[in-house]
């Protein structure tokens, strides 16, 4: 049962922690986060949620509390405490560039859900709000936060509410966080609401969910992940341990209760970890059989470019874990990202992981004006171990043809990793003379790339010079890890009209008729047909007579591009032609010859 301290024992732990928090120390006392003073307490309580403060703190002092057996050690076993060298390495970092936050306000600690409507993102308290939520149809553009928890139960105070976790269970949504009491402990605590972005309220008439029954002075960070069989599991961080710090327990159905005793999983043995991990996530890869349940966590001081990511092997929800990033952390300050951290994995609904965490922008360190910002990035499982991934774009090119504006290429390309339009190259026999977004219209899109948006068609007039030529479209990766080919083309580009002469019709009277059709290739309005008879020219015309079928065929130039002209005809036989003519002083191109008589 936990109890309130004496003055005098309070006012030692009041200057253990201001001596730690000299010496840098901060993860050790309350994992970085800010410490409510003695004399602050009085006035930061509100009862905004819940019953008085008393009575729930009185509730919370009578409810059993999960215990971890005292025969069991405290510290970390020596097997943990580097990695053997048949381990799996830590590996290199992913090779691809990390992607730009995509919310630049402060977000610290972030998780992700998908609502079936939107995904929502949930963070640590920030100007006045509980618990942060913003909502984006796409990963990409995000609604400015709001309060997803505005009514805290009783015995919590305000600005101490970290890291949430949300998943749905059953009919209701259940938002997992941790959050400061009166007297300076850290709980774990469970909201429920009917939708996925809130309000999320407090249960009535109930404890915390877990609080100092894994050690140090309390818990925080949580993390909620369902397995397979819908057994939903909680993890979460025994602020200021020495020993084990990470923790995890199987839920009932409903997440709302803790079955068994809190199970250790990890500590912090490795030497950039600096003494302390938190933010535990675990995700799992594979068949309950034969796939590797994979622990993701972060390490070091949070407020320095020294805070990031590693991971574990475990060989079950609730391990043994055996930590992967012994030698170094998996994820750690690059590529512009510094401090990346507090993440947490979610599985979408088109089946690819992802993992959200925040890292500093604008310096590091809010005494330095920094903020957490939030960044996603894909997440690959399936491996010997978790990787940042990226795919190829994907797309066609549709049409390839000669248009009154040169060559019209038109398609669609789009990138799963990201909404944005993708950057597309033209290659002309071999060499790049174009680029552009596809960033077009393309609705019909939307049914098999549900979170890609719509805009990714393309359609590009390009004007090429005469001669045969080996055209492709290429589109480029958002981490420029590839440019595949999306499709390619072989045509012969001539500024020469073209067309046919369909056929030649005695007529009476000693006349015939000579009927086809004829397009200028830089131009949609009807050009001039000379007719000769014996090689004389003897009448023109004007190739302007609707043709159904060449606008099938040519449809950048339009139907009207056929002609019927009439031809005085000797008797006798004789060779009728037609010619396509150009005020352009070259050559006419012969559309055919027929004879008569």
């Amino acid at each position: 049962m936990r109890r309130r301290l004496p003055n005098w024992l309070g006012l030692c732990v009041a200057a253990a922690t201001l001596l730690l928090l000299a010496r840098g120390d901060a993860l050790a006392a309350g994992s970085g986060r800010r410490w409510v003073a003695a004399n602050e307490l009085a006035d930061l309580v509100t009862a905004d949620g819940g019953g008085p403060l008393e009575a729930d703190a009185v509730r919370a002092a009578q409810a059993p509390r999960p215990t971890l057996d005292p025969r069991a050690p405290a510290t970390v076993p020596a097997s943990e405490q580097a990695p053997s060298p048949q381990d799996a390495p830590p590996g290199d970092p992913p090779p691809q560039q990390l992607r730009a936050a995509v919310l630049n306000v402060d977000f610290p600690d972030p998780s992700i859900v998908w609502g079936g409507d939107a995904w929502y993102a949930f963070a640590t308290n920030r100007d006045g709000r509980n618990v942060q939520v913003s909502a984006s149809p796409d990963l990409a553009s995000w609604l400015p936060p709001t309060d997803a928890a505005p009514q805290r139960p009783g015995w919590a105070v305000p600005g101490a509410t970290w890291a949430p976790s949300v998943a749905k269970l059953g009919d209701t949504w259940v938002l997992y966080v941790s959050m400061g009491s009166a007297d300076g402990s850290q709980c774990v605590d469970r909201l429920t609401s009917a939708v996925p972005g809130g309000p999320y309220a407090p249960l009535p008439f109930q404890p915390p969910l877990v609080c100092d029954g894994t050690g140090g002075t309390g818990a925080i960070d949580p993390s909620i992940m369902v397995a397979d069989d819908g057994t939903p599991y909680l993890y979460w961080k025994a602020a200021g341990a020495t020993g084990y710090q990470l923790f995890g327990s199987a839920l009932s159905r409903d997440g709302l209760h803790l079955v068994g005793d809190p199970v250790r999983l990890l500590g912090a043995a490795a030497g950039w970890q600096r003494g302390g991990v938190e933010n535990p996530s675990m995700v799992h890869a594979g068949s309950a059989a034969d796939g590797a349940w994979w622990l993701i966590y972060s390490g070091a001081y949070w407020a320095t470019s020294s805070y990031a990511t590693g991971y574990a092997r475990c060989s079950s929800p609730l391990g043994p874990c055996s930590d992967q990033s012994g030698s170094g952390p998996w994820l750690g300050s690059r590529d512009g990202v510094a401090g990346p951290g507090g993440g947490a994995v979610v599985a979408g609904p088109d089946g690819r992981y992802r993992i959200a965490f925040h890292a500093w922008a604008g310096g590091v360190g809010y005494a330095s004006g920094g903020r957490r910002v939030l960044h996603i990035e894909p997440l690959d499982v399936s491996g010997s171990r978790p990787v940042v991934s990226d795919a190829a774009p994907t797309g066609t090119l549709e049409v390839a043809q000669t248009t009154p504006g040169g060559l019209t290429l038109s398609g669609w390309a789009l990138d799963p990793d990201t909404p944005t339009s993708v950057t597309m190259h033209v290659v002309v026999n071999g060499r790049t003379v174009s680029s552009f977004a596809a960033d077009g219209e393309r609705a019909d899109l939307a049914p098999a790339h549900p979170f890609a948006g719509t805009r990714h068609g393309f359609n590009l007039d390009l004007g090429l010079a005469d001669g045969r030529h080996h055209v492709c479209i290429t589109a480029e990766d958002d981490v420029h890890q590839v440019t595949p080919e999306l499709g390619c083309t072989d045509l012969d580009v001539s500024s020469l009209p073209f067309g046919v002469l369909d056929r030649a019709t005695a007529l009476v009277d000693g006349r015939a008729q000579l009927a086809g059709w004829a397009i200028g290739p830089r131009t949609a309005e009807p050009i001039a047909v000379q007719v000769t008879v014996d090689g004389v020219t003897v009448a023109s015309g004007t190739a302007n007579v609707g043709r159904p079928d060449v606008g099938r065929s040519h449809p950048a130039y339009g139907a009207a591009h056929g002609f019927a002209i009439d031809v005085p005809v000797p008797s006798g036989r004789h060779t009728l032609c037609a010619y396509a003519v150009l005020d352009d002083d070259q050559p006419a191109p012969q559309l055919g010859c027929q004879q008569l008589g």
